[in-house]
């Protein structure tokens, strides 16, 4: 065998392979997600009401009515409401905007519409109602929950800005039949501007600063509540995408193994085979039972050798062959990382000479697996560009383990593409084996893996 088929060089070709099927299950060049898909972007969203929105607002409409109540009865007791049609007037215009404020967030537009009628009406029967100023508090409250609210959004800036158009047209009307019953509108100019005018400029100011804050306010209110919105979703996508990369992340090592237990099984299998028509074969006169039964070994050797390509086979992917990977081939993995960039301190400890060669093949390659994508994890998101490799071969007080342990030094970087994703597969080799796994950080700083595996040793060769 030459170098070029070797375990080292196996093992660095399925570090690349195995990176190559992470990268297409995480959507860079394999088939998207739907949950990577799922980006979410700013657009407008209508806003959830509270499930108790009415009692709240039939709350609000009550204070509403009181304090519109208490001032009517304040400006009357003033002389300044004398008729008793005003009055009336006063309350029920006060009412029926205390109505509304109920359904102020539940139906934003047509209550804002149904305020604007209110108004218009009032103006033409009883404008003086329109000065209180409990009225216009109510009113700014409706602007504010219309801007805060409406949905959807364009025709909601549709009706705002007819409804304060409409408004301050109502205002100047009305400010201009004061100033005409008031003989202000026809008194000589003494400064810039006649007084009529100048009082009808004024309370258009006053009326536009009236109705333009809590527009602007409600505005902002629903820029704040998207923003929300919108981080709530980025968030609840970001655990998806979590979730979903645990999961591939366990599929992901589920195949391996299942890979790697084809090629342990197959050549375990194998050599059975072999070794049955081997000793048929130089048994010069077996009895016929035995060589009968040499016979069905072999057979039953080939059709398992079927079974497991037809079973496991697919799985497999194109790797040009060769032996599975050991502990043998540790040496070769840190050699190739370094040839990558990342300085690697190999040592080996044994309980008595030898013992590593007595670790069965599975219990190898699963450890091999485990320092692969430890050390390919350090390359690909830590800032550490050296690393130690541990392997310990040990003897417990009821038998052996061999473990492998990786410790780095660095941080996560900033810009790391990948996570440690390959990390979370651990526990299903781990879980096989019946062996014990540390993944996390150390104290004393940096990112360690430790990964223990019991194992009973096999005969020595020869």
């Amino acid at each position: 065998m030459t170098r070029a088929d070797g375990p080292g060089s196996r093992g660095a070709h399925d570090g690349h392979t195995r990176g190559a099927d992470r990268a297409g299950r995480a959507g860079l060049g394999g088939p998207a997600s739907p949950v990577t898909d799922a980006v979410p972007t700013r657009r407008d969203r209508p806003r959830a009401l509270p499930h108790d929105w009415w009692r709240r607002d039939l709350a609000v409409a009550l204070l509403a009515l009181l304090l519109c109540g208490v001032e009517t009865e304040a400006v009357r007791s003033l002389g300044v409401l004398e008729r008793g049609g005003t009055v009336v007037a006063a309350y029920g215009f006060a009412g029926g905007l205390a109505l509304l404020c109920v359904w102020r967030r539940r139906f934003p537009l047509s209550v804002a519409a149904c305020v604007f009628l209110l108004f218009l009406v009032v103006n033409l029967t009883e404008p003086d109602v329109l000065n209180l100023l409990g009225n216009k508090a109510v009113l700014a409250l409706v602007l504010f929950s219309t801007a805060a609210w409406a949905w959807p959004r364009r025709r909601a800036r549709t009706v705002l800005a007819a409804l304060v158009a409409g408004l301050l047209l109502l205002g100047a009307v009305l400010t201009v039949r004061g100033a005409v019953a008031s003989g202000l509108w026809s008194q000589p100019t003494l400064h810039l501007l006649p007084p009529g005018l100048a009082l009808l400029i004024d309370n258009l100011l006053l009326n536009a600063l009236w109705c333009g804050l809590p527009v602007l306010a409600g505005t902002i209110a629903w820029q704040l509540v998207q923003e929300r919105m919108l981080v709530e979703e980025q968030a609840a996508l970001i655990d998806a995408q979590a979730e979903e990369r645990r999961a591939d992340a366990v599929a992901d090592e589920r195949l391996w193994i299942a890979r790697d237990l084809h090629e342990v099984a197959s050549r375990d299998v194998a050599a059975v085979g072999v070794s049955a028509a081997a000793l048929r074969r130089n048994l010069t006169s077996p009895p016929p039972e035995v060589a009968q039964g040499l016979r069905d070994m072999e057979a039953m050797s080939r059709e398992a050798m079927r079974a497991l390509r037809l079973v496991v086979g697919s799985l497999r992917q194109d790797d040009g062959g060769g032996l599975p990977p050991g502990l043998d081939s540790l040496p070769g993995l840190v050699e190739e990382l370094g040839r990558r960039g990342l300085r690697l301190r190999y040592s080996q400890v044994e309980c008595c000479p030898g013992m590593t060669g007595r670790v069965p093949a599975a219990v190898g390659l699963s450890l091999y697996r485990v320092a692969q994508e430890a050390l390919s994890s350090v390359l690909a998101s830590s800032t550490a560009d050296e690393a130690s490799l541990v392997l310990r071969v040990l003897h417990q007080g009821t038998g052996h383990a061999a473990e492998v342990e990786v410790v780095e030094r660095g941080r996560r970087r900033e810009t790391a593409s990948g996570d440690r994703r390959g990390l979370l597969g651990v526990s299903e080799r781990v879980a096989a084996h019946g062996g014990t796994a540390e993944v996390g950080p150390r104290l004393a700083g940096g990112y360690g893996v430790r990964v223990r595996l019991p194992f009973r040793p096999v005969e020595e060769p020869g």
